[in-house]
């Protein structure tokens, strides 16, 4: 019996601490550690702002929009500032240029290579020949200012567009690499199937002569433009034209040979040129050194 009246009055106790909100909010159990959290009840506060929901986590914005926003407004870059001069204004700066400069400009976009490709950029071409070493003028008048260009600075194999193409013929007009240098340039007696050119081409296309030997003397052609000189024959061969475009093409090879030459005397002499200005810039610039030394105070000996 006496356990019995202990169980009653533990029961009593326990209703009574439950009753009253301070005894149940007075300390956090043993079990529960951390952050206390206070417990209110909406009844005893008359507006209701006692209890607050945990406020939600703010998303963390970025700068995409303003960054859209910078696209958007964003400064010409310097070659469009450049392409928005005018012609005539850009045609005189080109002028200015030497040729291994403007041939490098006509490759930097679209609109550059359409003005020096075209007969108004032609003038800037002569003007820069004359800035590189007075490049002469070509008696044959079917290459064009950019093609010679090409031809005496660029360093890619016309043919396969590889880099480092040393290997030129001014007579043939032809640079390369020295692989497609021997597959295109060719005797007539080494070319397969002769029998398909035309009849007169070989009257038409420039030939260049190579004598290893005193007393042998050998004839190479540039197979592309055999190729491309006798369907033009084929193809005018009997009508009205036909006659006019071999006396052209006649000129051209007589004209292609003495050119061929000239140019090759032109490189000669400005190799001379360049490695004669590359010594007196290494003498200007060991005088100079020497020169802000004794400024200094260093000796001869020192």
């Amino acid at each position: 019996m006496p356990p019995r009246k202990k169980r009653v009055v533990a029961s009593t106790e326990a209703e009574e601490a439950l009753d009253d909100p301070q005894t149940a909010t007075a300390g956090p159990s043993r079990a529960s550690k951390g952050k206390q959290v206070k417990f209110q009840d909406p009844e005893e506060s008359d507006d209701g702002d006692a209890y607050e929901e945990p406020a939600t986590k703010k998303r963390k914005t970025t700068a995409t929009a303003s960054k859209k926003g910078k696209d958007k407004a964003r400064k010409p870059k310097k070659l469009e500032l450049f392409q928005a001069i005018p012609l005539d204004v850009l045609v005189l700066i080109m002028e200015e240029l030497d040729t291994k400069t403007l041939l490098a400009m006509s490759r930097t976009c679209s609109t550059f290579r359409s003005l020096l490709h075209s007969d108004q950029g032609a003038a800037a071409w002569k003007c820069a020949r004359a800035n590189t070493g007075e490049i002469p003028d070509l008696q044959a008048k079917d290459l064009e200012e950019w093609m010679l260009a090409s031809l005496l600075f660029d360093s890619t194999c016309h043919i396969c567009h590889k880099g480092r193409a040393q290997t030129v013929d001014y007579v043939l007009r032809a640079r390369s690499c020295a692989s497609c240098m021997r597959k295109n340039s060719v005797r007539r007696e080494n070319m397969k199937d002769e029998a398909r050119f035309h009849r007169k081409v070989w009257e038409c296309v420039p030939e260049s002569k190579w004598s290893p030997m005193y007393g042998q003397v050998y004839l190479f052609y540039w197979t592309p433009t055999v190729h491309a000189v006798s369907e033009r024959l084929f193809a005018l061969d009997g009508k009205p034209g036909f006659d006019a475009y071999l006396d052209e093409r006649r000129k051209i090879k007589a004209a292609a040979t003495a050119d061929g030459v000239t140019l090759a005397q032109w490189e000669s002499r400005y190799a001379m040129k360049r490695q004669d200005d590359k010594a007196d810039a290494t003498t200007s610039r060991k005088r100079k050194i020497k020169e802000k030394l004794k400024e200094r105070g260093y000796g001869e000996q020192e």
